[in-house]
């Protein structure tokens, strides 16, 4: 939609992420915890908009002091449209249209040696994290590298740009998930597979767990990986795949990495 930003809030709210001081969750205010007024309100400053008003008993100033170089050196600029291209797959079938059934024998999300265009999504895939818990992007060389977060939670997804439909994968209710993995991370997460909408409380997380203490753990050479669909499945409506693929933090968040190829489904 173009968006970069929005207002979330009046105040910053430091106890909304109290264990990641840094984190977006943090800041979203329109003013600081001390009472300075963020950039987007100088002007309303200056004009003496909130004269005699104070916030947490101290007068309301401006930001950095009014210094807009000050401001900006700790800014870190939205994405451009170019930026975004290595946070999206965008090899799809042309021929096939959201909600038609998926009939080919593999679906393919990323991977070095299938690539016939029909086994391919039906729209577009992007790479999106979750409130800004967790890094998420790809390599120029197909790897989805996951740097997980450290905060109270994170998580994030690569999910079909379908405005409002997913892909049907009803045919492969009796298949099987397959993809490459290894990591660096400690955390305990889950990986699997989305259906529905979380808007619509349709949403249902399809998933196996990994972690240290678990049947399947990361180590730093790849694992190849294969699991049944009814043993991800818990409910999940698979005419409905809204995001194929998505990681969320279990427990023990470290900050360390989970790398991801060759990922795809076969119908048997």
């Amino acid at each position: 939609m173009g968006i970069t930003c929005f207002f979330f809030e009046a105040c910053d709210k430091v106890w909304k992420d109290r264990a990641n001081p840094t984190g977006s969750e943090n800041h979203f205010g329109l003013f600081t915890l001390e009472g300075q007024a963020k950039y987007a309100l100088w002007e309303a400053v200056d004009a003496g908009n909130y004269a005699g008003l104070t916030l947490n008993r101290n007068p309301i100033k401006k930001s950095h002091q009014g210094n807009i170089k000050a401001m900006m050196h700790g800014v870190l600029p939205p994405p451009t449209q170019e930026d975004l291209g290595i946070y999206e797959i965008a090899k799809i079938n042309t021929t096939q249209k959201l909600g038609e059934k998926i009939i080919e024998q593999a679906y393919i999300i990323s991977h070095n040696a299938l690539n016939q265009p029909s086994g391919h999504p039906s729209a577009p895939l992007k790479l999106n994290v979750w409130e800004g818990t967790c890094q998420l992007k790809i390599s120029e060389k197909g790897i989805i590298i996951l740097q997980s977060g450290t905060g109270a939670w994170w998580g994030a997804g690569i999910e079909i740009q379908g405005n409002g439909q997913g892909e049907n994968l009803s045919l492969f209710e009796n298949g099987k998930l397959h993809f490459d993995i290894k990591g660096t991370t400690k955390s305990s997460f889950n990986l699997g597979f989305q259906t529905g909408y979380y808007a619509e409380e349709t949403l249902i997380n399809n998933y196996v767990s990994f972690g240290f203490d678990m049947p399947y753990s990361l180590n730093e050479d790849w694992q190849h990986m294969t699991f049944n669909i009814k043993d991800l499945n818990v409910q999940g409506n698979l005419e409905n795949v809204t995001a194929p693929i998505y990681i969320m933090g279990a427990d023990q968040f470290d900050g360390g990495f989970i790398y991801l190829k060759n990922i795809f489904f076969t119908r048997n």
